[in-house]
């Protein structure tokens, strides 16, 4: 697909789906569980899924990890797919990662 100017109208509004439904690559368990469960495993809490927001900077590819329902951020880099996915699935496993308070809004 070409690079090209969007139209500003709303698509059409597909039928929902099931996130859990969404396949994962069996290396990003830690990522599936962030984006799909809408329960804490241990307490049946409903919680809010993560969101990733995802971008390039000077040829680095970076994402940010919005962790919504603790209410916290990081962000990762990666200088190819595969070394971004390997950055996101190690930082959510780490209990050594730094998660700084999402600003308010």
């Amino acid at each position: 697909m070409a690079l090209r100017k969007r139209s500003q109208e709303s698509p059409p509004q597909g039928v929902p789906h099931a996130t859990a439904d969404i396949v994962f690559p069996p290396a990003l368990s830690e990522l599936k569980q962030h984006m799909v469960c809408t329960r804490y495993p241990d307490s049946k809490e409903p919680r809010e899924t993560t969101t990733l927001t995802l971008f390039t900077d000077q040829g680095t590819l970076k994402c940010f990890i919005n962790d919504r329902d603790n209410e916290v951020t990081t962000c990762v880099t990666g200088d190819s797919w595969a070394g971004l996915w390997q950055a996101v699935e190690k930082a959510l496993q780490d209990p050594k990662t730094e998660w700084r308070a999402r600003k308010a809004k």
